[in-house]
């Protein structure tokens, strides 16, 4: 098992999503944490660990207290690029925001060794949206996407839940 000193710790893993790309690797992903990811079809199969990007690694996570980081990010595959997607609302901050949030996208870059993560796409939603006559006039709720969800089909898009009633897509890079 590979051990990095800080994410990585022995009996902490959890993982939140199974996923295969590139024919034979095999990705498995705790989005509390990063990815451990090996070519399943290598002569010397290896684990290795790949942390996420620029999230606040949350340390003391005991299965039973722990969150449902789904709600917040994802990890997914289309067309041979794995992906991370992190809707920030606040959630580490004193008070969490309800109406402004930021939608960061990231790409896998596995041709650097070891791989790395590469920064795709921001969008920051502030309270301006909200009054834009499109949405003003719309049954839209004025909350933060939740349950972010790769397209299968599109590298550019992302799936959402808004409140658990509607889905939304949004172009995200």
């Amino acid at each position: 098992m590979p051990y990095d000193g800080d994410a990585l710790k022995p009996f902490e893993w959890f993982t939140d999503k199974v996923l295969a790309a590139d024919g034979s690797v095999m990705y498995w992903v705790d989005l509390h944490r990063g990815i451990l990811h090996c070519d399943v079809a290598a002569d010397c199969p290896e684990l290795c660990f790949i942390r996420l990007p620029q999230i606040e690694i949350w340390k003391d996570i005991v299965d039973q207290r722990r969150t449902f980081p789904e709600v917040n990010r994802t990890v997914g595959a289309c067309k041979g690029l794995v992906k991370f997607v992190d809707v920030d609302n606040g959630r580490f901050e004193t008070r969490r925001l309800k109406t402004r949030f930021t939608v960061t996208t990231w790409v896998l870059n596995k041709i650097k060794t070891p791989a790395e993560w590469v920064k795709v796409g921001v969008l920051r939603v502030n309270d301006e949206l909200w009054t834009l006559p499109n949405f003003r006039d719309s049954p839209l709720p004025r909350s933060a996407p939740l349950c972010p969800m790769v397209s299968a089909k599109d590298v550019g898009l992302c799936h959402f839940i808004l409140q658990r009633i509607s889905t939304v897509v949004l172009r995200t890079g």
